[in-house]
């Protein structure tokens, strides 16, 4: 079964060092339905590549459990 691929960017707030950008991007890079993740912390950016089974509110959702 071929999943459909979505490829989004977030604006992240909240993040203060190296670390905050480096968790996120390891904890959303864990998520099955992700293929994609990069997260910049000079821009506050998160670039994500996901299949059809996640969507926009599932991915707050879960940055939001880290707290940014």
């Amino acid at each position: 079964m071929v999943m459909n691929m979505t490829e989004k960017v977030f604006r992240i707030s909240g993040m203060h060092c190296a670390a905050c950008s480096a968790s996120l991007e390891k904890f959303m890079s864990r998520q099955s339905a992700v293929a994609e993740v990069s997260v910049n912390l000079t821009t506050e950016k998160m670039r994500i590549v996901f299949d059809d089974t996640l969507d926009n509110d599932k991915i707050c959702e879960l940055v939001s459990r880290l707290g940014f």
